[in-house]
């Protein structure tokens, strides 16, 4: 016989731990047999785990002077622990990896932590969820540039018209 117990979303129980039943409860649907007694029963794995889906964005070029942050993010009842890689630069990778399971990361202004301008880094990311399922890695190539990008300003800074209305916009690198 089995017995199948179905949680709610709030609920704390993991596999490998035990979920007790109060004794007196318990028994069996067709009331054949007597009450269980109190009765502590193992929790396994979900007979078909769903594995996390997760995406990951940030900028594909940064220059020497900005700040860069990645986010990843997917969907899962539990938090989701996110653990970062580089595989085209150790020092960041090894960076990355210590960095605590978090859903973003922050480099600096001038991003310090991808130490050569003029690279190219793959960054990656993959969620683990409270069953210890891993998603799939996500990646995303970041180029360094050792030029500061140009700074466009336009003048006016915003307009509002009418589709109907033209309007002329001057920018200034």
């Amino acid at each position: 016989t089995q017995l199948v117990v179905v949680l709610g979303s709030g609920a704390t129980l993991v596999p490998k731990g035990s979920l007790t039943f109060l004794g007196g409860v318990v028994r069996s649907a067709n009331l054949m047999s007597s009450y269980m007694g109190e009765t502590p029963v193992p929790v396994g794995m979900p007979a078909n785990p769903v594995a996390p889906v997760i995406s990951l964005i940030g900028p594909t070029v940064v220059d020497a002077c900005a700040s860069m942050t990645l986010y990843a993010s997917g969907v899962s009842i539990r938090p989701l622990r996110y653990q970062w890689s580089c595989s085209t630069d150790s020092s960041l990778d090894a960076y990355l990896r210590n960095l605590p399971p978090s859903s973003e990361v922050d480099f600096d202004v001038g991003t310090p932590q991808l130490a050569l301008a003029d690279r190219a880094y793959t960054i990656s990311v993959k969620a683990v969820d409270f069953l210890g399922i891993s998603s799939k890695v996500v990646s995303l190539t970041v180029y360094k540039q050792s030029l500061p990008a140009p700074t466009v300003v336009f003048s006016p800074p915003s307009q509002s018209i009418l589709r109907s209305q033209a309007l002329t916009i001057t920018g200034v690198a």
